[in-house]
């Protein structure tokens, strides 16, 4: 049997049971085990929800490409090297980003690692070039960044009315408009949850919604996905700047 049972603490991780002391669960006469992880729709999901186990199976997953992107980059132009990264990597790092980007940052940071690895790889750089300046040249996200962006798409996605969101998320994102009627500055922004612990301060009402309401007017009020995608892009391209240390061995 492939059902499992995975218990979530309702109040704090730290409040676990023990398997052995839960209840037994049997359908159709098969004893259900239980787990503390299962796979679903892609996503690892642990019962402390730190993703921890996700992340390290999309390391292991990107990790891979970087001996063979090694390998093969001197037979490749710069265009076909881009698009290997957006084929073999881009992809698995995207997908489902906004859960698994509620980790905290130091369970996110080997993963950002091993995409500055790749990008070293293909690039030809080696391990003192600006890892902003690698991004830049690529167009592409840092791993917080685009974690970032696909929260904020939800956001905007539930301001302009999108229909094809669940109505669960409209529970979770409050537009202040809708909170009173005043023609204020905020008008614009989402109801900031403040987080009474800290892991509350990454769920996306809480930690979503503040970065939200810190982005620029010109990113939030965009109408089509398009629009929004390309201005919070090179809002967050422009800002890596790049470093003006020179770490590099002297070979003079």
């Amino acid at each position: 049997m492939k059902t499992r049972i995975l218990n979530i603490p309702y109040f704090s991780p730290k409040s676990y049971p023990d398997i052995d002391n839960l209840p037994f669960l049997y359908i159709s006469g098969q004893l259900v085990p239980y787990t503390t992880v299962i796979k679903y729709l892609g996503v690892h999901l642990d019962h402390k929800l730190t993703f921890k186990d996700h992340i390290d199976k999309l390391k292991e997953k990107i990790n891979k490409y970087v001996g063979i992107f090694y390998h093969i980059r001197h037979k490749l132009p710069p265009k076909c090297r881009r698009v290997l990264y957006f084929s073999f990597v881009f992809s698995y790092l995207y997908y489902c980003a906004e859960i698994y980007g509620n980790a905290t940052k130091a369970t996110l940071n080997p993963l950002q690692i091993v995409q500055n690895r790749i990008l070293r790889a293909l690039q030809y750089k080696d391990k003192y070039f600006p890892i902003n300046k690698m991004h830049k040249s690529y167009g592409i996200l840092k791993l917080q960044d685009m974690i970032q962006y696909k929260q904020s798409k939800i956001i905007h996605s539930l301001l302009t009315g999108a229909k094809k969101l669940p109505s669960v998320l409209k529970k979770l994102i409050v537009p202040v408009k809708n909170i009173h009627s005043h023609n204020t500055r905020n008008k614009n922004l989402v109801y900031e949850v403040k987080p009474r612990h800290p892991i509350g301060g990454r769920l996306l009402k809480s930690n979503a919604s503040k970065v939200w309401n810190r982005l620029p007017k010109n990113i939030i009020l965009q109408e089509t996905h398009g629009e929004f995608k390309n201005e919070f892009y090179n809002f967050k391209l422009s800002s890596y700047r790049e470093s003006t240390l020179n770490f590099a061995p002297n070979m003079y």
